[in-house]
Formats: structure tokens, C-alpha cells, sequence
């Protein structure tokens, strides 16, 4: 292995181990203490040598987000069954409401935070949530080719579909949904009774 390689190595691992200690950081303490100072403290560097790495904390929170959305796509890609897509959808809807009620420091690292796209530069397009995305059109474009689905454009009818399970997801994670409920088992019952509504009104 030549000096140069040796370099990169270290680099990439020095790299693995910031996100991994930022990651932890995050979970166990919050946004508001996952600094670069204490990160530096955790493996025992200087801030300065941080830098060298990450150019900002906005940085390690984009590849922190990046971590977040390949969890949610194995999540959402678990157990998809050979089944009609318009099922897959339905499912698809249920498995994503369920990750941001289990994980919602992960699901604010994805989609409440605006941190981690400060790390996205302006004329970039936004890679992180590609897989998923993805993933999704996938499916609902099989529900408009087999025609269980009233929509006819795929990217519209994501757009929506996207929108109903962030609003409901987001709603509850942020507590503002106690308007409506006075417990948590109320307030999930109300997500799950407002999701079946809606898909049910979208099949053809």
C-alpha cells in the first residue's frame, strides 16, 4: 500500500469515527449538544482537527442524515412482499408512519431539521433522500400501470401521497396533534384512522 492510499484510509476512518460519535451524540443528547468541541472530546482530538475533515458541523450532519435515510430505506424495503401494488403502497404508507413514531430523532434528522441542508450546496442536487425517493415512485408508478390507483401522474401523485405521510408523521412528532387527542394512544389511533382514509380514497 502506497503513502498516498494509507492517506485516504485514514481520512475515510478518522471521517467514520466523527459521524459515528456526532451520531451518538445526537441521539443521546440533542441537536443543541452535538458540537464540534464535544465531538472532539468524545475521540480525544483537538476542534481544530475536526476541520480538517469536515469543513462545518452542518457537514457531519448532512452524512449523519445520510446514515438516517439508508436506515428508513431498509426499514421500508423490509418484508415487501410480492403482493398487488396498490397492497404495497398501502403497506409502504403504514411502514413509514411507524419509523417516524419509533425513530423520531432520526426522522427530524431527515425531514424537520434544517441543519444537515445547509451541507447542500445550492446547485446540488439533494442525494441523500434518492433511495427512497426512488423507492417510492417505484410503487406508486406500478399503481397507475395497473390502474389501482386514481392518479395518472406519478410525480403528482407522490408529491401527495408524500405530503399526507410527512403531515401526519411531522404533526405527531412535534406534538401538535394533542389538539385533537389527550393521550398517545388516542393521538396514533387518530394517524393511523386519517391514513386509511386517505389511501382508500385514492384506489381506483
Amino acid at each position: 500500500m502506497g503513502i498516498a492510499e494509507r492517506k485516504v484510509r485514514k481520512h475515510n476512518a478518522t471521517r467514520k469515527l466523527i459521524l459515528g460519535t456526532a451520531l451518538d451524540l445526537y441521539l443521546q443528547e440533542g441537536l443543541e449538544n452535538t458540537t464540534i468541541r464535544k465531538i472532539a472530546q468524545k475521540i480525544e482530538y483537538s476542534p481544530t482537527a475536526i476541520y480538517l475533515h469536515y469543513q462545518s458541523k452542518n457537514g457531519i450532519l448532512y452524512d449523519m442524515q445520510k446514515i438516517a435515510f439508508d436506515f428508513l430505506f431498509k426499514y421500508l424495503s423490509a418484508n415487501q412482499a410480492q403482493e398487488s401494488p396498490y397492497l404495497r403502497l398501502k403497506k409502504f404508507g403504514k411502514a413509514y408512519i411507524d419509523f417516524g413514531l419509533k425513530y423520531p430523532k432520526y426522522y427530524d434528522l431527515m425531514f424537520i431539521l434544517r441543519s444537515p441542508m445547509e451541507g447542500v450546496q445550492e446547485d446540488q442536487p439533494f442525494k441523500n433522500c434518492r433511495e427512497t425517493y426512488a423507492f417510492m415512485l417505484g410503487i406508486m408508478t406500478d399503481c397507475i400501470s395497473t390502474g389501482e390507483v386514481k392518479y395518472t401522474d406519478p410525480q403528482t401523485a407522490l408529491l401527495q401521497y408524500w405530503a399526507i405521510l410527512h403531515g401526519l408523521t411531522s404533526l405527531n412528532i412535534n406534538n401538535r396533534l394533542s389538539v385533537i387527542a389527550t393521550d398517545e394512544w388516542q393521538t396514533t389511533d387518530f394517524i393511523y384512522q386519517a391514513w386509511e382514509v386517505y389511501i382508500s380514497s385514492v384506489q381506483a
